[in-house]
């Protein structure tokens, strides 16, 4: 029978990679009729001496504007970290790191911190970065003219004042932590942006930043050309002496685009590289996400209300067999609701359990609770009812990976007697059964923002809403409400770990993965690529392309 489900499942996942529709790139997918012919140049026709240097070529949206903080596109974010740099920026371990910012001093409550700015932080006019500019830069982010992608880091943020050009207050509406998540965002030119702050202004498409590229000119629904940003003083200069970034349809153009080797760098789901012909060589990068994925437990079902069954559960999930065999590696095995790479971690907490895959350990447990077969179908009494283990598992029909997932567990906790119906429904169904909890377990995945959060998924204000689990807890309240207040780093991570103590027990979820992303590129282009989890691009100085003439 394992076979037989491995097989079942190894074909789900491939033969769904592989159904892939390339859609001929020339006829329909781009915004222009023939590709330029710089761009078709790039095609290597025959073999030669190597060099350094040359265009890199990516894609994004049509873009509205190219003003960071009025941008609401993720494609065209994406780019825009080559051309501007943030105060803080992200590392592989979640944790905020000073980047245009070089100190930042918190005060004891938390509720306030001095920020420095580099001397060699500079405009790409060779202007200094000043506080004046982050002043603005909040109040563009804040203006009426749409969602800023900023907007949510920067909530906790009440106003910046300015002690001098190169340092300001902030003030914060509740405390931090001594963490500065609320400094992830780009600031932009005052001298450049005032009175130029609408989507019609040509200074939106033509932006000034302070990152290791600038933009040489714009073509309108075509093309945007970067070149070297001469005036950046931090880090070193880029090998790569222009970059090209080709305006697209939609993210199936940009697979189209890639297969046909018009841009070099494609950033997509970590299993999605199954995709690809094989005809040409390209190299996988694979990077950490926020994306957990989870069995939820229904508590309005009379059977997953009851812990010991739960934890029955938990232990029938064989965490390593879906990371290696589902998610190819490329994930990582979840112990907790907190992400392995993060900072948070191990803070501690005495008395967090991880329920490691374990059969006889679900036999023990079963046989404890009471839990009897009768004519071959495993049942216990509660509350004077014999109540047979008949459950209904749910998954959404748009995730080969989910939906082998939860073969998996179906096939496990059926070898002890237990009836599991798997209900694969559209994703608009699925919602609508979990609404109405029609539903035992259901296999889900929730994107946690960089800042964590945990809130939507397990606050009690949320029934009906993030938390589908019914799962309420007045301590896990209190603890949600206590993580966005800490005062300091320390007080932080005690309280993480009495949170993920508490969750571990109750168990309203058991943690399965967090999924990665991969990034796919072209063979030729070389050096070591440390993409993270909000920018691809952290470490592009270092990258090369290799030709042959």
């Amino acid at each position: 029978m394992k076979k037989i489900l491995y097989i079942l499942i190894s074909i789900l996942i491939f033969t769904t990679g592989c159904a892939y529709e390339f859609v001929s790139l020339r006829s329909q997918a781009m915004t222009y009729d023939s590709m330029p012919e710089e761009v078709e140049d790039i095609v290597l026709t025959s073999r030669g001496a190597a060099h350094f240097g040359t265009s890199l070529n990516l894609s994004m949206r049509n873009p509205h504007t190219l003003n960071p903080l009025i941008n609401q596109d993720r494609s065209v974010d994406r780019v825009l970290k080559l051309i501007f740099e943030p105060l803080v920026e992200i590392r592989e371990n979640m944790r905020p790191t000073p980047n245009l910012a070089s100190r930042i001093v918190f005060a004891a409550d938390g509720m306030s911190a001095v920020v420095t700015l580099r001397e060699d932080a500079l405009w790409s006019d060779g202007t200094r970065i000043t506080s004046g500019d982050v002043t603005f830069s909040l109040s563009v982010i804040r203006s009426p003219l749409g969602s800023s992608i900023y907007q949510a880091i920067t909530r906790d943020i009440s106003t910046i004042e300015i002690i001098d050009s190169s340092n300001f207050r902030v003030r914060f509406s509740n405390p931090q932590g001594g963490i500065s998540y609320a400094l992830n965002f780009p600031p932009i030119p005052r001298h450049y942006y005032d009175n130029h702050i609408n989507f019609s202004s040509n200074r939106n498409m033509m932006p000034m930043g302070s990152g290791i590229f600038r933009v040489d000119s714009f073509e309108s629904a075509h093309r945007v050309n970067l070149v070297p940003n001469e005036n950046r003083m931090m880090g070193q200069r880029p090998y790569i002496e222009q970059v090209t970034i080709l305006i697209t349809d939609n993210e199936q153009t940009d697979f189209t685009a890639f297969e046909q080797g018009i841009i070099n760098i494609l950033d997509t789901e970590a299993t999605a590289f199954g995709r690809f012909s094989g005809a040409r060589a390209i190299t996988t990068t694979a990077y950490d996400t926020n994306n957990f994925v989870f069995l939820g437990f229904n508590f309005r079902s009379h059977l997953m209300d009851n812990r010991d069954v739960r934890e029955a559960i938990a232990h029938a999930i064989d965490k390593e067999f879906i990371q290696e065999s589902i998610y190819l590696g490329r994930a990582r095995a979840a112990t907790t609701v907190v992400n392995p790479i993060s900072f948070l971690y191990n803070p501690g907490g005495a008395g967090t359990v991880t329920h490691g895959f374990n059969m006889e350990e679900v036999r023990t447990i079963l046989f404890r609770i009471g839990a009897r077969h009768q004519e071959g179908v495993l049942s216990k009494e509660l509350s004077g009812l014999n109540l047979p283990f008949e459950l209904r598992l749910l998954v959404n029909a748009e995730s080969p990976e989910r939906i082998a997932a939860a073969m998996h567990i179906k096939s496990n906790l059926e070898e002890f007697g237990m009836i599991i119906h798997l209900d694969i429904y559209d994703f608009e169904t699925y919602l609508e059964r979990l609404s109405a909890g029609n539903f035992d377990m259901f296999l889900g995945a929730f994107n946690f923002s960089v800042k964590p959060d945990f809130k939507p998924l397990f606050h009690s204000s949320n029934i009906g809403l993030y938390n589908h689990f019914s799962f309420r807890s007045e301590r896990v309240d209190e603890l949600l409400e206590q993580l966005d207040t800490a005062r300091t780093e320390d007080e932080l991570w005690s309280l993480m770990g009495e949170f993920k103590a508490i969750m571990a027990y109750e168990l309203p979820v058991v943690p399965i993965v967090f999924t990665g992303r991969t990034l796919l590129s072209d063979a030729r282009i070389t050096g070591e690529m440390r993409p993270v989890l909000n920018n691809i691009f952290s470490n592009v100085a270092q990258w090369r392309i290799e030709w042959v003439n």
